[in-house]
């Protein structure tokens, strides 16, 4: 695939492909809203107040064609509310997206980077027993093609017109990729409640997946994460309407598999998506619902990621014909650093109480981060972002309210890189400790963030080398003996060049290779005018 579309020219010959790249052809950020109505089942109670909501976005397989690439999946609502009998009760409820782009620079052996988040998501309760659901579906999409460009000679008529070339080449280390995907990886953990009384019932349950490490070495890539797993359960004993508490848990997620990348010193880099789940309650040893048993799938999305030496053609010139060179910058980039890291953070916010009640126990709650790079300063990527509780708070008689915050959040870590043209970062809340402190809420959280830097790499290289056969070289005559006196700066291809030589000319006439350095003194062949 080449970005080169020169004139069909009679005279025009085409060498061999020798710098092909990686390039950003494409980038967009197609939108999907979603705006739905919900009505509750018949056997949930009616809606008092909304605590707590949740939207997120389960991709299905991309699906990226000549000219099109096309994302969806669905998105996932739900919401916690305390109905009108003082119950608090989960809805779950999802509705389907698609986001695509059309474009003439997507191919079949494209590379498309994708990540889809839920913005703006709402919930309001238009009536006692209905619900409108809103949010918006965005994929921030990136297209990468393979360019490859290489001279093309004009004015020759036959391979005997580019043996009258000289041509130097140069080498810049620039990025490859490689995609796949491996699914099917299955979890399994039981989770054991230590509370006063079993379980009664789980009102809301979810897991969020984090990728905490991914190596390659000899032909297999072990994957490593965290299911961060959340259930707000009902506590009580038969006929007792009970409390709520929050059990959480991380639970290990270990994987290999095997496949093929193009270097032994690859790196990868991903994000593992949960499939279908199941969380229910079951008996412990004693007979008590007691154990939360959770049963997962998920799969990882993988891009491996390796640096290798690219040679390009730096400079040519002509023995024979009076010749004209036409350059072009092609820019890629290299991998600067790769990794995975966790850190601590902690914030606090006023919990804005309207109605009066004496709160003072965090019931359930949830923490969301978003980071992104925000340059680097003094050998550090410094990266910033914000972390977001959102509560279920209660008092000593069972009333419910929802509070958030929002805290600012920042981390660096060291880097050779003095700047970086692109970055891939995600973030994700590992754990968490809330508490609520009068009219205070506290949160402790660590972080795990992920992160990918690039390099901008940029090669000058010759793309036409055009010849004039009816303005040849000529020979001089003079059998003279030439000695040349090479200046500090200058290299065996620079006197070749200014001379019309070829280089094998040029050292077979001194008797030696000059490859590595000139001598004080250079024998110049005669047979030519300079």
């Amino acid at each position: 695939m080449s970005t080169e579309n020169l004139s069909n020219n009679k005279n025009l010959q085409s060498f061999k492909d020798e710098f092909c790249v990686w390039n950003e052809a494409l980038k967009m950020s197609p939108e999907y809203d979603v705006s739905e109505e919900y009505i509750l089942p018949d056997y949930f109670p009616d809606i008092r107040k909304i605590l707590f909501v949740s939207a997120k976005a389960e991709e299905n397989d991309a699906n990226n064609q000549e000219g099109k690439a096309e994302y969806s999946g669905d998105v996932i609502f739900n919401v916690v509310y305390m109905g009108d009998t003082g119950q608090v009760k989960c809805v779950t409820q999802s509705y389907p997206y698609t986001n695509y782009i059309s474009n003439e620079n997507i191919y079949d052996d494209s590379i498309i980077e994708a990540s889809t988040s839920v913005e703006n998501r709402s919930v309001r309760a238009v009536s006692p027993r209905k619900l409108l659901l809103k949010c918006r579906v965005v994929s921030d999409i990136s297209v990468f093609n393979k360019v490859c460009v290489s001279p093309r000679l004009v004015g020759g008529s036959g391979v005997e017109d580019e043996f009258t070339l000289e041509r130097k080449v140069g080498k810049k280390e620039c990025v490859n990729y490689m995609q796949f995907t491996e699914s099917d990886i299955r979890v399994s953990e039981d989770i054991e409640y230590k509370g006063k009384t079993p379980i009664a019932e789980i009102v809301y349950s979810d897991a969020e997946l984090f990728m905490t490490d991914c190596k390659y070495s000899d032909g297999k890539v072990d994957i490593r994460g965290n299911a961060r797993v959340k259930c707000l359960i009902r506590c009580a004993e038969e006929g007792d309407e009970g409390e709520y508490e929050s059990v959480e848990k991380n639970i290990p997620i270990d994987h290999s598999c095997e496949v093929k990348l193009p270097q032994n010193d690859s790196k990868c880099f991903g994000k593992l998506e949960l499939g279908a789940i199941e969380i229910g309650v079951a008996n412990d040893s004693y007979g008590e619902n007691r154990l939360i048993q959770v049963d997962f799938v998920c799969r990882a999305r993988l891009t491996g990621i390796s640096n290798s030496d690219t040679v390009f053609t730096d400079d040519i010139f002509s023995t024979a014909y009076k010749y004209e060179n036409t350059y072009k910058d092609v820019m890629t980039e290299r991998l600067a650093k790769c990794g995975y890291s966790n850190f601590s953070a902690s914030g606090s916010g006023e919990v804005s109480n309207q109605e009066g009640i004496v709160l003072n126990r965090v019931v359930f709650s949830q923490a969301f981060s978003q980071m992104k790079l925000n340059g680097v300063s003094n050998g550090k990527a410094v990266f910033d972002g914000e972390c977001t509780v959102k509560a279920v708070l209660t008092d000593n008689e069972g009333n419910c309210m929802s509070s958030d915050m929002v805290f600012p959040i920042r981390f660096e870590i060291p880097t050779d890189c003095s700047e970086v043209k692109r970055s891939i970062v995600d973030s994700t809340v590992l754990d968490s400790r809330v508490n609520i402190d009068g009219n205070k809420l506290n949160a402790n959280v660590e972080i795990g963030i992920d992160y990918v830097l690039y390099e901008k790499v940029t090669a000058n290289t010759v793309t036409t080398v055009s010849i004039d056969k009816n303005i040849k070289i000529t020979e001089n005559k003079d059998r003279c003996v030439r000695l040349y006196y090479p200046e500090e700066n200058e290299d065996l291809w620079s006197v070749a060049k200014k001379y019309s030589l070829s280089r094998a000319s040029l050292e077979r006439a001194n008797n030696r290779q000059l490859s590595e350095g000139l001598p004080r003194v250079i024998l110049i062949p005669t047979n030519t005018i300079k």
